[in-house]
């Protein structure tokens, strides 16, 4: 059943001429003896592509058809460029450059475009702005190029741009020479002549175009202005000791982008801390491009100047203690650099020799004073050595000599030149107390003695001729009063700091007015104070 309708389908189908893209009007008809009919064929492409197809005309009573070739070519939107090939020349290296062209709709359909990314390594450096869009008949749509290269030497890269209904891209073809900018300096070469250590110099040159300029090492120098802050720097004992490399070249500023033509002052500073002579090169690195693409040659020569001190001996001698004693002296730079200098004694306690200034710089052909004040707590002899630092080294030892004079043992009560008790009431005792201390940093070992007071001689006293000459002398010596004061302890041991309590108590039996009784301070100490004998003036009433 199915079969029959089928073959009854494909009977009554006149089997008339049918496509997709060419069609034929009027599909039949008739044509009378000596006639003819006009024929339309029409030619619809969907893509712009070349289309063909046979159209058979079938005539009644004829045995064979008649053919008609059908061949027709689909045409897209009609899009080119202002130009197929954009040649850029010189560019630089990781420089922007910006550049347009023009896409023109030179067709009767809208065009629609879109960019097609490169994935080379230069046509990565490429922007289109915008990469798609609409591009009405007879319109113009204009494309932002811009490059920043990265890749050196020359390139010819293409680009497509494809438009919709068209079977081929359109293709811009752009070509150029990446290269690097042209550096030089103003100068061959700085010359930094004589410096002296540790002191920066600083010369300017000039760098055109792009560059960015290193440093030459990482820890930092060490500057003369920086030991002088203090004595205690470790670099005046030591010298000067790097873990790394130091950094004696300094370049400010160290890195800059220029533009094409542009320039930048370079202030080059050398702080040597190296004596030698410099001949290096400093060299310009360039990012993404390579390193040294330009050099400067620096020279210098690096010497630590040296030093005079005057007068070369520097003894203070005999000094009281506690009061300060001053000797000067100067240090002469007879050199065409400037010096840094560093006083530091060695053994000495603190306060003891003060010295001013320490440390400082000197100009070329300058001198400095200084001042050197001993202030003594104690006595004997006090030495210390009193290095002179130039630069990183031990440059001379000087000593200071200083002897203390005078006494260590003081009284909270004044006890000399002598001490007055005033009115006293004789039957009643009387006393008075000192407190003795060891003012210095040695042990004291003190004893006291009281001198014997003898009356002196009346008047018309004789001895009798009879007398044996020892008689005669015992009795023309005076006969020692019994004493009024005494004294204790007696003898006494101070260690330094240590302190001890002197009583004088005093009696007398009847009113009189004494000549004084001498007291002696003996001594014996380790090393000798040099104390003076001690006297107490005493004046008793009723």
């Amino acid at each position: 059943m199915l079969v029959q309708e089928e073959k009854a389908k494909v009977q009554e189908d006149p089997l008339l001429f049918s496509n997709d893209f060419f069609f034929i009007e009027p599909m039949e008809g008739e044509i009378g003896p000596r006639c003819s009919a006009e024929i339309k064929v029409t030619f619809k492409p969907l893509e712009a592509l070349e289309y063909q197809s046979v159209a058979y005309c079938d005539i009644s009573g004829r045995e064979s058809r008649l053919a008609l070739r059908l061949r027709g070519e689909g045409r897209g939107p009609l899009v080119e460029l202002s130009c197929d090939t954009l040649n850029l020349g010189e560019v630089f290296v990781k420089t922007a450059h910006t550049h347009e062209v023009k896409l023109m709709n030179k067709g009767v359909l809208d065009a629609p475009f879109t960019y097609i990314p490169s994935n080379t390594e230069v046509g990565c450096c490429f922007k289109f702005v915008p990469e798609e869009g609409l591009i009405a008949p007879g319109g113009i749509q204009t494309i932002q190029i811009s490059l920043n290269a990265a890749v050196l030497g020359r390139f010819e890269e293409p680009f497509q741009f494809r438009v919709a209904g068209s079977p081929t891209p359109v293709i811009l073809t752009i070509e150029g020479c990446v290269v690097g900018p042209t550096l030089h300096f103003d100068t061959d070469e700085l010359d930094f002549g004589d410096i002296s250590f540790g002191f920066p110099y600083t010369k300017t040159c000039r760098l055109t175009n792009t560059s960015r300029v290193p440093d030459d090492g990482t820890q930092p120098a060490v500057s003369s202005f920086e030991q002088i802050l203090s004595d205690s720097e470790p670099s005046w004992r030591e010298g000067i000791h790097f873990s790394v490399k130091p950094r004696e070249f300094t370049m400010n500023p160290s890195e800059r982008t220029l533009q094409s033509q542009e320039h930048q002052d370079i202030e080059v500073t050398l702080c040597s801390n190296t004596v030698t002579e410099y001949n290096r090169k400093l060299l310009v690195d360039l990012e993404w491009f390579g390193k040294g693409v330009a050099s400067l040659i620096i020279k210098a020569r690096c010497f630590v100047p040296e030093l005079q001190v005057y007068p070369q001996n520097r003894g203070i001698h005999e000094c009281d203690l506690k009061a300060p004693f001053v000797r000067k002296f100067f240090i002469w730079n007879n050199t065409h650099l400037t010096g840094c200098y560093g006083l530091i004694p060695q053994a000495c306690k603190p306060h003891c020799y003060v010295i001013e200034p320490r440390e400082g710089v000197i100009p070329a052909r300058g001198d400095v004073h200084v001042t050197v004040t001993a202030t003594l707590d104690d006595t004997g002899v006090f030495a210390d050595a009193l290095q002179l630092f130039i630069g990183n080294r031990l440059w001379t030892t000087s000593t200071l000599l200083a002897f203390g004079t005078g006494t260590t043992i003081v009284t909270d009560k004044p006890l000399a030149p002598e001490l007055n008790l005033g009115y006293q009431f004789s039957l009643l005792p009387c006393a008075r107390q000192f407190r003795l201390t060891d003012g210095g940093h040695h042990f004291h070992q003190l004893f006291w003695k009281v001198e014997c007071n003898r009356p002196a001689g009346k008047e018309g006293q004789s001895t009798s001729a009879h007398s044996s000459p020892k008689a005669k002398r015992d009795s023309q010596r005076p006969k020692c009063a019994a004493p009024v004061f005494r004294l204790g302890p007696l003898s006494m041991d101070l260690k330094p700091g240590e302190s001890v309590d002197l009583v004088l108590p005093g009696f007398s039996r009847k009113a009189q007015v004494r000549s004084p009784p001498r007291a002696e301070l003996g001594k014996h100490q380790i090393p000798s104070p040099g104390l003076v004998p001690q006297s107490l003036d005493i004046c008793l009433g009723k």
